[in-house]
C-alpha cells in the first residue's frame, strides 16, 4: 500500500477513459461510454504577430489583421505540427475539460491506413509529456465496426479529405485490401469554388465588407479591399463560405446522370429546383443544375483520380475485398 501511494498509481477501473478522435476537419474528444463527445472543434490555431495563441472558436473567428490560422493536421489524418497540437491540448485540458491526463487512460483513434512511425510519435508525446497511465491506439474503421456490433464487415468511411473502404476481419483491419481515395468532402468544396470562379463570382470574407447607410435609408456594401489580412486567415474564411454553400445548396440525384469523361460533361435530363444563396457582401448566387452535377462527381469517373469510377461503381473492388475477407474467415 505504501509503494502504491508512493508512485501515485491510478486504479484504472475507477476512472473513465478519454477518447481522442483527431480528424482533418473536426477533432472530437470525450469520455468513453457517453453518447456524444465532450468537445468538438476544428484542428486550427490562431497565432498573432506577438506570438499570442488563440484556440477557441470565438477567438479564431474574431478578425485580427496580424493573425495567422494554421492547421496542425496532415492531409492523411496524422498530426503535422506536434508543438501546436500540444499547445491546443494544454489549453483544452485547463479551460474546457478541467482534468489531468495522469488520471485517465486514453483511447486514441488513428486513420485506417497503418503508419508505424505515427504511432511511435503519438505514444512518445502522450507518455513523456502528459504521463498518461495507459494508451490504446485503434483504427477508425475498426471502431466503426464495433459501434455496429460487427467484427467482420466492410467499412466505407468518407471524410473531409480522404475516403476509405476497409475490410474488417475478427476486429482487425486488413491493410493489404484497403482502398483509399482523395475524393471526399473537400473535393466537392473545391468544385464549388471552381464553379463560382468560372462564373466570375468573387467571394469576399465577412471582414472585408462594411455597410454604410445611404440617404434613402438603404444599406450598400463598402468594400475594404485595402485591409491587411494574412493569406491563411483570408483563405480560411473563403473555405468556410464555400463549405456552407455545399452543405446548404447541393443535393444528390435519385437517378443516374449520364457522364462523358472525354468532354468532362453531363447529359442533363432533369433539373433541380433552383436555389439562391446570399453571400456576405449582399450579392446572391443562383444554382440550378449545378446543385446536382457537383455532387454527381463523386459517383462518376474522374480524370484526376485514375481507377476511380464512382463510389457505387467500384463494385468489383468492393466485392473482391468482401470475398477476400470471408475467404480468410473460412480458412
Amino acid at each position: 500500500k505504501k509503494k502504491f501511494n508512493e508512485y501515485n498509481f491510478v486504479n484504472l477501473d475507477e476512472v473513465s477513459s478519454l477518447v481522442f478522435d483527431l480528424g482533418t476537419f473536426n477533432t472530437r474528444i470525450g469520455y468513453s461510454g457517453e453518447d456524444s463527445p465532450t468537445c468538438v472543434f476544428q484542428p486550427v490555431v490562431g497565432i498573432s504577430s506577438d506570438d499570442k495563441y488563440f484556440y477557441s472558436e470565438n477567438d479564431i473567428r474574431y478578425f485580427r489583421e496580424d493573425m495567422k490560422i494554421l492547421n496542425y493536421m496532415e492531409k492523411d489524418g496524422t498530426i503535422k505540427d506536434y508543438d501546436l497540437f500540444e499547445k491546443m491540448l494544454d489549453n483544452l485540458l485547463e479551460f474546457t475539460l478541467h482534468i489531468d491526463l495522469k488520471e485517465h487512460p486514453i483511447l486514441f483513434v488513428e486513420p485506417s491506413l497503418h503508419n508505424k512511425e505515427y504511432r511511435k510519435k503519438i505514444a512518445k508525446c502522450l507518455f513523456e509529456k502528459y504521463n498518461i497511465p495507459a494508451l490504446f491506439i485503434c483504427k477508425s474503421a475498426v471502431l466503426s465496426a464495433f459501434s455496429c456490433g460487427k467484427s467482420n464487415c466492410l467499412i466505407f468511411d468518407s471524410g473531409h479529405l480522404n475516403t476509405y473502404a476497409v475490410p474488417i476481419h475478427d476486429g482487425y483491419a486488413l491493410q493489404k485490401c484497403l482502398i483509399k481515395s482523395n475524393i471526399a468532402g473537400d473535393y466537392i468544396t473545391q468544385l464549388v469554388k471552381e464553379k463560382l470562379e468560372s462564373k466570375k463570382i468573387e467571394v469576399l470574407p465577412f471582414f472585408r465588407i462594411r455597410k454604410k447607410r445611404k440617404y434613402e435609408g438603404k444599406f450598400i456594401p463598402d468594400y475594404m479591399r485595402d485591409l491587411k489580412a494574412d493569406e491563411s486567415n483570408e483563405q480560411f474564411w473563403k473555405n468556410e463560405i464555400y463549405r456552407d454553400i455545399k452543405e446548404n445548396c447541393l443535393v444528390s440525384c435519385d437517378d443516374a446522370i449520364p457522364y462523358n469523361i472525354e468532354t468532362d460533361s453531363f447529359n442533363v435530363t432533369s433539373m433541380a429546383q433552383p436555389i439562391t444563396y446570399d453571400l456576405p457582401d449582399g450579392n446572391t448566387v443562383e444554382l440550378s443544375e449545378d446543385r446536382m452535377l457537383l455532387i454527381e462527381r463523386a459517383f462518376n469517373r474522374s480524370k484526376t483520380e485514375p481507377g476511380f469510377f464512382g463510389y457505387h461503381k467500384n463494385r468489383n473492388k468492393i466485392f473482391f475485398l468482401m470475398f477476400f475477407s470471408f475467404l480468410i474467415e473460412i480458412i
